[in-house]
């Protein structure tokens, strides 16, 4: 098995150049944040997708489900990601940067 704290290899951009670098551009065609590479080569966009993936796969790692407990909850957390993509981090942000 995985030992505990060894599941995700967590990286950002500049360890792949930065955005506007080739190297990043491997990772994210978009050159955007953020993106997942499985260890199988898989390559998913967006927050929710990456965020599917991960509790679908590490779930049977986890104590506790990682999702609400409730439709209610789960529709919640969906509407908080999305909030976010989409006007704190996205290019609908109003904030000067």
């Amino acid at each position: 098995g995985t030992p505990r704290g060894k599941v995700i290899d967590w990286k950002t951009p500049a360890d792949y150049g930065g955005f506007g670098g080739d190297e990043f551009a491997k990772v994210s065609p978009q050159k955007l944040c953020p993106v997942a590479l499985t260890a199988g080569g898989l390559r998913l966009f967006e927050s929710d997708v990456i965020l599917s993936y991960v509790a679908d796969k590490y779930a049977p790692l986890l104590e506790n489900d990682c999702r609400g407990p409730t439709v209610e909850a789960r529709a919640l957390s969906a509407l908080l990601v999305r909030v976010h993509d989409m006007y704190i981090s996205g290019t609908n942000c109003s904030q000067p940067q």
